[in-house]
């Protein structure tokens, strides 16, 4: 049943995460290289921001007009992670139910949820691709 499955069983484990203060770059390279779509930002090992892919696009349709093709991050004064970030992100410690991390992300409409212990210390990351996924492999177990 859902209500007993852990997030630890769930959750990504190895995350990338970048600073507050990199810049749009390593966000950019993060992005496309690894193809996921939410970075955490971290200070000192917890978590104080994140990072998705769709607040880029947005800033990129946001400033870039219909003849230029780079956005305008820069001349706007925007070029590190902090300026679009979403600061203090729900978190979740990784002893809670799936069903819990279900409840917050629709409650919240969230596609992901930096996983803590001790408060804020980043321990994993889980997204609805990740549900998705698991629950699927049950399905294919049944």
């Amino acid at each position: 049943m859902i209500k007993d499955i852990l997030i630890s069983e769930v959750m990504q484990e190895k995350v990338l995460s970048l600073h507050p203060k990199d810049d749009f770059a390593a966000a950019n390279h993060i992005f496309s290289t690894y193809k996921i779509h939410h970075i955490p930002i971290l200070v000192g090992g917890e978590v104080v921001g994140i990072l998705s892919l769709g607040d880029l696009l947005f800033m990129d349709r946001k400033n870039t007009s219909h003849k230029d093709k780079f956005p305008t991050f820069v001349s706007m004064g925007m070029n590190r992670v902090e300026d679009i970030m979403t600061p203090s992100p729900y978190v979740m410690e990784s002893s809670r139910s799936l069903s819990d991390v279900l409840d917050l992300m629709i409650e919240k409409r969230v596609n992901c949820i930096p996983i803590v212990e001790n408060g804020r210390e980043l321990v994993g990351i889980i997204t609805t691709f990740d549900i998705i996924t698991f629950l699927n492999g049950q399905l294919e177990e049944c």
